[in-house]
């Protein structure tokens, strides 16, 4: 049998100063902002027909602190996923 071929790990480019949260449509106006508040979080964007933000964060962190950042939103009942910005370009 050949070997299987395995790519190499890789993980696109992401924003450091910025995140993408899909909130519950039960969370609320209220109980989003509280969420976000407790973390540092601004509003850049409130993709309204979909339940989602782009958010800044307090200052520009490493990819484990957004990591951990991602952990803690997920597990909160209001937060349907967190993740990080990716960079897309289109050549």
């Amino acid at each position: 049998m050949p070997p299987v071929y395995e790519p190499e790990p890789y993980e696109a480019p992401f924003s450091r100063t910025s995140i993408i949260v899909g909130v519950a449509e039960n969370a609320g106006d209220e109980g989003v902002s509280e969420l976000f508040a407790e973390e540092g979080l601004e509003v850049i964007y409130d993709y309204e027909n979909f339940g989602m933000y782009a958010l800044r964060l307090p200052r520009e962190m490493s990819g484990a602190e957004i990591d951990a950042l991602i952990a803690r939103l997920s597990a909160d009942e209001r937060v349907l996923f967190a993740e990080k910005d990716y960079i897309v370009s289109l050549d």
